[in-house]
């Protein structure tokens, strides 16, 4: 089979696999001709510019993203002409009557507004794997999208929405929160909707050893801390404020609980401020290489995930994968819309509070310290429901199954 891929990111920005790369990957192993068309958001890709074959059956195309100043007009311009750049590439495949069996396209749809249209029409089955609501969680969570253009910008991620068939959600609460927010409905009219259905989020790394005694040396902490971790991207949105908050109020009770921090973003500057002020409990480790982030979480008792509240849209926290492989229970503290917190208790791989409540929070930190026998046996729940749940295999499977149904 062959098949198009369109995103904005491939790699980590220190070249590790990443989501895409994964399924890539997997789909060649499968015996699939893969071709990844990415324009580099970021511009983090040492192969800009540049055609490649990265293994038997996989191409990369990667394009940088338009950048010419900062502000709101540079970032408008970004989103109107980076999807131009790939119309070139599109334009030949079109012309020479290469077509392709599957197209895989990510969300938010309007990053690559002009790109997918053209793809649609190269391709006989179309697949969107939908991570985050656009523009709700920019909206309510960055303000990066003025309120004025909110009702353009949905109506436009509606009408992308539109050119593929079937729309893969990470959970069944984002499957309602898909159908209504975008009103793909059963209307009278007879309108083609998109098939919206269950794409858990993947993984290829399934189990990490631990090197828990090693670490805690380096981080120079006594062998009975009990070490708390939050890894990815600080930023609003994820709730580190509070959790610094809370963990400084749990180490007042409990001087055994310590926060490591790992990840860099808008607010890394205040996770600095309050790990100098609260050196004994906090620990700021800022970006790292992922094999060395893997390492700090196994050198963890428990992995967390921290939100905000009053976001409307589910989520389904990627960072809880890598905790899952490494076999620490998880501390949800995520916003009433989602159902993570339901899927992390009801599978007895860890505990569940509210965003943003510093209280419940602090509350769970002293609860899963005061429970240390139970991590064992959480830890072996996750692994378990990782591999059953969030394989590269599964995933792929259940996209390429649409080509089959």
């Amino acid at each position: 089979m062959k098949i198009l891929i369109l995103t904005t990111k491939f790699t980590h920005v220190d070249g590790s696999p990443w989501l895409i790369s994964e399924l890539a990957d997997e789909l060649c192993a499968q015996g699939h001709q893969v071709t990844v068309l990415n324009i580099d958001w970021e511009k983090s890709s040492s192969d800009l510019g540049k055609k490649i074959l990265l293994s038997p059956g996989l191409n990369l195309i990667s394009i940088g993203a338009f950048q010419i100043c900062g502000g709101a007009i540079g970032r408008l311009l970004k989103w109107l002409v980076s999807s131009l750049l790939a119309m070139p590439f599109l334009f030949k495949e079109f012309i020479s009557g290469r077509r392709y069996d599957l197209l895989i396209g990510l969300s938010p749809c309007s990053a690559l507004w002009a790109a997918l249209p053209f793809a649609a029409l190269i391709s006989r089955f179309r697949f969107l794997i939908y991570w985050d609501f656009f523009p709700v969680h920019n909206l309510e969570i960055f303000s990066a999208v003025p309120v004025a253009v909110k009702n353009i910008a949905k109506v436009l991620e509606r009408w992308l929405i539109g050119r593929f068939g079937h729309v893969g959600l990470m959970s069944e609460r984002g499957v309602g929160f898909f159908k209504t927010y975008f009103n793909f409905l059963p209307q009278k009219s007879g309108e083609a909707l998109p098939c919206p259905l269950i794409l858990p989020i993947w993984t290829s790394v399934l189990s990490v050893q631990p090197c828990r005694e090693s670490m805690r040396s380096f981080f120079s902490f006594e062998s009975d801390r009990i070490l708390f971790v939050f890894g990815g991207q600080i930023t609003y949105g994820r709730g580190v404020r509070e959790l610094c908050e809370a963990a400084v109020a749990a180490y007042q009770i409990d001087n055994r609980v310590a926060l490591i921090i790992c990840g860099g973003g808008s607010m890394s500057g205040a996770v600095a401020e309050y790990a100098l002020k609260n050196p004994e409990c906090i620990k700021y480790l800022g970006s790292l290489p992922r094999e060395k982030y893997l390492k700090v979480l196994a050198a963890a008792n428990v992995g967390v995930v921290a939100t905000v509240p009053g976001v409307s849209a589910p989520a389904y926290p990627s960072k809880s994968l890598d905790y899952m492989a490494c076999g620490i229970p998880i501390m949800a503290a995520v916003e009433d819309a989602t159902d993570f917190g339901e899927i992390v208790e009801r599978n007895g791989f860890g505990v569940a509070c509210r965003a943003g409540d510093t209280e419940s929070m602090k509350n769970c930190i002293l609860s899963l310290s005061a429970n240390l026998d139970d991590h064992h046996l959480m830890g072996c729940r996750g692994k378990k429901f990782l591999a059953f749940h969030h394989s590269v295999f599964h995933a792929s499977s259940i996209i390429t199954g649409v080509v089959r149904d």
